[in-house]
């Protein structure tokens, strides 16, 4: 929560899959100076097939974990101190959960590209951008080039 006076800014970063990548890293800190950043990981909602069941939530919750420990990790090798917390499945709702305490100056989107975004088909960044009226950036994190660049030793994929 931030203070009467705190100057920082603050940048509040939702991704699910995508948290950990370098796309994301590297735009939070291209934004350069000091900031209290919170990053939001929201469970991922069960396949389809098994809304209609009991599906796994203590796995699904498990998943969310390393994940938000995997970009708070990835935020710290490019230099960035950030916190994190899990959020509810649906980003929107999520977000709503932590806008109002946090309190964010920019709200950063991570997706997959397009042919691979539940969160783009489900037009996220666009309902957020509306329902929040923030400064919003959507990064798109391809996964599996960045998986490929880093065992070829790409630029791109450099965290540090």
């Amino acid at each position: 929560m931030p203070t009467p006076g705190d100057a920082r800014r603050r940048i509040l970063v939702v991704a699910n899959e995508t948290a950990a990548s370098a796309a994301v890293a590297n735009e939070v800190r291209s934004r350069g100076g000091a900031a209290d950043i919170l990053v939001v990981a929201p469970l991922t909602p069960p396949p389809v097939s098994e809304r209609s069941s009991a599906s796994e939530p203590e796995e699904r919750l498990a998943e969310a974990k390393i994940r938000l420990r995997m970009a708070l990790d990835a935020f710290a090798d490019v230099g960035l101190n950030a916190r994190g917390e899990l959020g509810d499945a649906d980003p929107v709702r999520a977000l709503d959960d932590v806008v109002g305490r946090f309190r964010p100056d920019e709200l950063i989107i991570a997706t997959h590209p397009q042919e691979r975004s539940q969160w783009l088909a489900q037009n996220v960044v666009e309902r957020a951008r509306e329902r929040f009226g923030l400064l919003t950036t959507h990064v798109v994190a391809d996964l599996d080039e960045e998986r490929w660049e880093g065992e070829g030793g790409a630029v791109g994929t450099d965290l540090g």
